[in-house]
């Protein structure tokens, strides 16, 4: 089977006049590790491995999942570690006795008694040295006994709602009996399949006469220009794809959520002129927020075509050009914060200014079972063939409150 590729002027072109070396270093078929493929018609799993590096740059930095989906209403559980970080929900008065604190998101049933919390930023009091407080009780999922400035650590004062009280450690007695349980559930999510298929129809006469460039056989041809737009279908439902809630049927389309739905946590609105301005100060400054969260492994950051260049244009005025030097570089591939390195990454199907800042060791694109991209060849109708290009995935993603995106109003 010959296979085209889109070149930049959007015309076919051999794929044997691609250089391998281009094609080698792609790494998404679309498949899942273990899988049977017992139903498999032709695979076309090679034919994503040789395009996916120029059409779907997002996938093609995922790792392949280990396992398929197997429920259209793809499931799977999160585990999380306790908290670091605590919120008030109502302000703390300055009483010097033990003081009652209300704590967001139920937060309080995963502390223990004698656990010391620093009150941060500090309302006020001593410059450079917050106030340590300790846990006297816990009355409830949701609050919170303090002894207020244990040895004197602080001046006491009230502190308002939505300030912060860091988790510092656990403080136990000698001696003393092990009792209660922190250990916090696990969360379910879950995620809908989407079914994403091309269809081809080609009669007798068209596949008989040549066209310019050869193809060779015009089936096999138009086969592997539907399978990159699929791919490309793909990537762009992973990104900005909405879930219908519905589970589906023959009359009602089942669609999947893509990243830009499931992360809200950090969301971030950006004046275009002030990301232009300084696009390192918004990259590092939403690292810091994913840092905060708990995140310690970003390593993606995605972005559109007009904010791709505006991070690649922060350097200028520091090009490094030798003397037999035949080009100039104008590109940033990694971005070095205080919060961690990225691989930036700029694919077509982002928002033009937006990016995203993913783990990609927490996002898996998973076809159902058996049912990744192939071609089926479809019953002969009268002097015509049919065949479909099909395939069925989901987007599997872990933690999605630990990454974060910002984009233009």
């Amino acid at each position: 089977m010959k296979l085209p590729l889109a070149s930049a002027t959007g015309r076919p072109e051999s794929i044997g006049r691609i250089a391998l070396s281009q094609a080698i270093c792609s790494v998404f078929t679309g498949l899942a590790t273990y899988d049977d493929f017992a139903s498999i018609d032709v695979d076309i799993s090679e034919i994503l491995l040789l395009v996916s590096q120029r059409e779907v740059p997002l996938l093609d930095a995922l790792p392949a999942p280990d396992l398929p989906a197997t429920s259209v209403k793809h499931t799977w559980h999160e585990q999380a570690l306790g908290p670091d970080r605590l919120t008030n929900s109502t302000a703390i008065n300055s009483a010097t006795a033990n003081t009652g604190v209300q704590i967001d998101a139920g937060l309080a049933a995963y502390m223990q008694v004698g656990m010391l919390l620093e009150l941060e930023p500090p309302e006020s009091g001593t410059v450079g040295f917050n106030e340590i407080t300790q846990i006297v009780s816990i009355p409830g999922p949701n609050s919170l006994l303090l002894q207020r400035g244990i040895n004197g650590s602080a001046n006491i004062n009230s502190i308002a709602a939505g300030k912060t009280l860091f988790v510092i450690s656990t403080a136990e007695l000698e001696g003393d009996d092990t009792d209660g349980d922190v250990s916090r559930p696990r969360t379910q999510r879950n995620n809908y399949t989407q079914i994403f298929k091309k269809p081809i129809k080609l009669s007798g006469t068209r596949q008989a006469v040549l066209t310019r460039p050869n193809v060779g056989s015009e089936m096999d041809n138009q086969k592997a220009l539907r399978t990159i737009e699929l791919i490309r279908d793909l990537e762009k439902a992973v990104i900005r794809g909405y879930a219908v809630s519905t589970i589906g049927d023959d009359t009602n389309r089942r669609t999947m959520d893509g990243l830009r739905t499931v992360i809200t946590a950090i969301n971030s609105q950006v004046a275009g002129n002030s990301f232009t301005a300084d696009p390192m100060l918004y990259v590092n400054n939403l690292m810091q927020q994913c840092w905060n969260a708990g995140a310690r492994d970003i390593d993606l950051l995605l972005c559109g075509a007009q904010w791709g260049k505006d991070i690649s244009g922060a350097n200028t005025s520091k090009l490094l050009v030798g003397q037999s030097d035949e080009s100039i570089q104008r590109y940033a591939d990694t971005i070095v914060t205080d919060f961690g390195a990225v691989r930036k990454v700029v694919s077509p199907w982002m928002p033009n200014s937006a990016m995203m800042l993913l783990s990609t060791r927490r996002i898996f694109v998973k076809p159902v079972t058996s049912r990744n991209f192939h071609e089926e060849a479809l019953a002969k109708v009268g002097d015509s063939d049919k065949a479909q290009i099909i395939g069925e995935y989901t987007m599997e993603y872990h933690h999605p409150e630990q990454m974060a995106q910002a984009r233009i109003p």
